[in-house]
């Protein structure tokens, strides 16, 4: 499966499936990219959409923090 979204100005594409888990592309507003695999375990607890918004915010806390 594919799913595109978009979350707080960063685009995401992820392939795979909750049962093997997948590749997701997050594509930041200066069109930096970075890759996030996931796997099964991460999607025991919630959805794939919710995991991706959850790693979106914890990677700009973090960037926050960083400058």
């Amino acid at each position: 499966m594919i799913i595109q979204g978009e979350f707080l100005g960063v685009r995401y594409q992820f392939t795979g499936n909750e049962e093997k888990g997948g590749l997701c592309i997050l594509i930041g507003e200066s069109l930096q990219l970075d890759r996030l695999m996931i796997h099964s375990d991460d999607l025991k607890l919630m959805d794939v959409v919710t995991f991706i918004e959850n790693k979106i915010e914890e990677i700009q806390r973090k960037n926050d923090i960083d400058i």
